[in-house]
């Protein structure tokens, strides 16, 4: 091929290539289009020049539909959008009546829009509550003694879009039906009935006095009367027969041992001479169920001894012509409602021989007239002396008392 034949052919091809690309350009937009790859051309053979080259086909685009903004549900962006939405879900209770029937009381919840559910119900004491959810209230209620067994009605807004509806029974919770009216509620309350059980009646039959044992509350010396300790103020202090037989005293001396600020004021031959030094005074005798003993050496037998009641101090002078230093005061033992027979024997080294006897009970069948008898013998040498020295003991007492019966009933 020559020169100038060559140079007419490419000017052909350019012309051709350029009108193809103007008119794809024409045809559809540039990013919808398809493009295929071109065909390579071979260049270099005699007989290329002499082809027509075909265009490549062109494919139409397919159309784009692009939504509107009408169509797409766009979150909220402002408040006033975020409370349109609230609003739209909650239901607003607008209007609470309180209205007394004849079966007991109606509370009326209206509202402008929206249902209300029928809310379940529970009891808390008094109580009965109902919850309403997804629920507003614009202005709460507060109503005391609305009718004659309620006590208050409650309607109120809570956190989380709920309201509450509490109705308050005096003696028992009331009873509610939650019906639907419309789009609101109507709660029909009755009073309800307190649950009556049957009790019955304790009846208590007291028989027996409380044993007071190591610690007495009463004592005579100070007033000559039954008094309690804590009502007397002078200084007493009682030895009661529980700490004696507990000791196992065989003397007066033995159990005023434990009295503070008495001390035994001498013997004879290794007997109690029956002085006593209290408070640094002695004092000579003692005295037995508040009247002096007649005898200033008489010494009492431990065995007929219920109680010891030491009174220290002046107040002894209430006595008469007494030391300063206080009294002794010995409380026989009385006689018991109930037999009781008891018989004993004690003995020792240096010849100590104690036998003894007590009995007692009543005389009588209604117990109105009781007796005691108390009777003793000891013997008893001196480690000095070797010398022995014999006492008989008999004590006899009678008592005549009326006995009542207590009786407490609790219904």
């Amino acid at each position: 091929m020559k020169a100038g034949q060559f140079s007419q052919v490419s000017l052909w091809v350019a012309v051709w290539v350029l009108s193809g690309v103007a008119s794809v350009a024409a045809s559809s937009p540039v990013w919808a289009q398809t493009l295929e790859p071109e065909p390579e051309v071979a260049v270099g053979r005699e007989d290329a020049a002499s082809e027509s080259i075909a265009p490549a086909p062109v494919v139409p685009a397919a159309p784009i539909s692009t939504p509107s903004s009408a169509d797409l549900d766009l979150a909220a962006t402002t408040v006033e959008e975020w409370v349109a939405q609230i609003e739209a879900v909650l239901v607003q209770i607008t209007d609470v009546r309180v209205e007394v029937t004849e079966a007991g009381l109606a509370i009326v919840l209206e509202t402008e829009s929206g249902a209300i559910a029928v809310p379940a119900t529970s009891t808390i004491g008094n109580a009965l509550i109902a919850d309403i959810p997804n629920a507003a209230i614009a202005d709460e209620v507060f109503e005391a003694n609305p009718a004659e067994g309620i006590a208050l009605v409650e309607v109120i807004g809570l956190p989380g879009d709920r309201v509450r509806v509490a109705i308050t029974g005096t003696d028992a919770p009331p009873v509610a039906e939650v019906r639907s009216d419309g789009g609101g509620l109507v709660f029909g309350v009755a009073v309800g009935t307190v649950a009556e059980e049957e009790e019955e009646a304790i009846e208590i039959v007291v028989t027996g006095d409380q044993d007071e044992g190591y610690n007495p509350s009463n004592a005579t010396t100070a007033t000559r009367t039954d008094t309690p300790l804590r009502d007397i103020p002078q200084s007493i202090t009682v030895v009661p027969r529980e700490v004696l037989d507990d000791r196992d005293i065989r003397t007066l001396t033995e159990g005023l041992e434990t009295v503070a600020g008495v001390v035994d004021g001498g013997n004879t031959f290794g007997a109690s001479a029956g002085i006593r030094v209290i408070r640094g005074f002695s004092v000579d005798g003692n005295f037995r169920n508040g009247y002096r003993d007649g005898d200033s050496n008489t010494v009492t037998p431990i065995g007929t001894i219920d109680r010891v009641e030491v009174l220290r101090g002046p107040a002894s002078v209430l006595f008469g012509a007494l030391d300063p230093g206080g009294v002794i005061n010995l409380i026989t033992r009385q006689p018991l409602d109930e037999p009781f027979y008891e018989v004993g024997f004690e003995a020792g080294n240096y010849d100590f021989y104690q036998p003894s006897i007590d009995f007692s009970g009543p005389l009588t069948e209604d117990d109105t007239l009781l007796y005691r008898f108390i009777a003793g013998y000891q013997s008893a040498g001196i480690r000095e002396l070797r010398a022995t020295h014999d006492r008989t003991i008999d004590h006899a007492k009678s008592r005549r008392e009326n006995k009542p019966e207590f009786i407490l009933r609790i219904p």
